[in-house]
């Protein structure tokens, strides 16, 4: 830190004005503590790391096949040009879609209905106010809707992968990553 000389005023006591034509250095206690603590830290840092380096799983353990979020149903089925998709194999994704909008229709609509309360209720929050664990509580319900269709979207990610040669199903999981990246940066771009 910076300490300026300190000059006298009018009446001779010193202390009273700042002289600005020069400026010295001044080390305190808390600077030299602060520089043997880094001396310290540093004498004891490896100089090579130790163990493999760690990395963070970005899928679920036991599933390492899916993509991060399973591709959307009806997403798949449009890319019938893009994976080049034969008739046998669009029927197949066709009957595996309908069933899919059959079997979790019940949980969108819940998981749909559910964000808008959540929603609602943060809305309507008065300026007050809300702690992290009143936001968990309140999106606690939705939070277990959409890991339960998350599942369901794992589930029939792996049949209708069955139905994809394995070229087919490595270049919808590259387009599909993709899309969710293109999609999180557009988001970072909108905040």
């Amino acid at each position: 830190m910076l300490k300026p000389p300190l000059s006298p005023d009018r009446n001779g006591s010193s202390g009273a004005r700042l002289r600005a034509s020069k400026i010295r250095p001044w080390i305190g206690p808390g600077l030299v503590l602060a520089l043997i603590a880094s001396f310290v830290l540093w004498r004891k840092m490896p100089s090579e790391p130790s163990g493999p380096p760690r990395v963070i799983p970005t899928q679920r353990a036991g599933d390492p096949a899916s993509p991060p979020g399973a591709p959307d149903p009806s997403w798949l089925v449009k890319q019938k040009e893009t994976l080049q998709l034969a008739p046998p194999q669009m029927e197949r994704l066709r009957r595996l879609e309908r069933r899919w909008d059959r079997e979790t229709r019940a949980l969108r609509e819940a998981l749909t209905q559910e964000s808008a309360r959540v929603d609602r209720a943060l809305s309507q929050g008065d300026g007050q106010r809300v702690t992290l664990q009143q936001i968990q509580e309140l999106a606690g319900p939705a939070s277990d809707l959409s890991r339960q269709l998350s599942d369901a979207r794992r589930a029939w990610w792996e049949e209708a992968g069955e139905a994809l040669s394995p070229a087919q199903r490595k270049e919808a999981e590259r387009l599909w990553s993709t899309r969710l990246q293109r999609k999180a940066g557009e988001r970072k771009g909108n905040e």
